[in-house]
């Protein structure tokens, strides 16, 4: 098994809640992807961001998948591709994913 971690911000830069795009994410996950991924556990952690002198703080939901090793290439595309969407329709900097604890930022930009 392999791990591979995905960290979406819980709002978007003016406050605004993105809760509705985990929803259509899962959603999406389970319906497109189940052959390649079975589950992911989802937990709450705290982001913070420095510019200059002062730090912003994002609330942040973490979706961890344990992927066969047969699975991994196929799931890891298919992450990759919903972190690049979800960068946009977030309107982020970037994404965070994490492969077995190599983080890439997938950036829309």
């Amino acid at each position: 098994m392999q791990v591979i971690k995905l960290y979406l911000p819980m709002k978007d830069n003016d406050g605004n809640d993105l809760m509705s795009l985990h929803e259509c994410f899962i959603d999406d996950t389970r319906t497109s992807a189940s052959n390649r991924i079975s589950g992911f556990t989802r937990y709450e952690a705290e982001g913070f961001w420095f510019d200059g002198e002062q730090a912003y703080k994002d609330d942040i939901k973490i979706y961890e998948f344990h992927v066969e090793n047969a699975h991994f290439g196929e799931a890891y595309a298919y992450l990759w591709n919903q972190a690049y969407q979800l960068c946009k329709d977030m309107n982020q900097e970037c994404i965070y994913l994490q492969a077995n604890n190599d983080t890439q930022l997938v950036r829309y930009r």
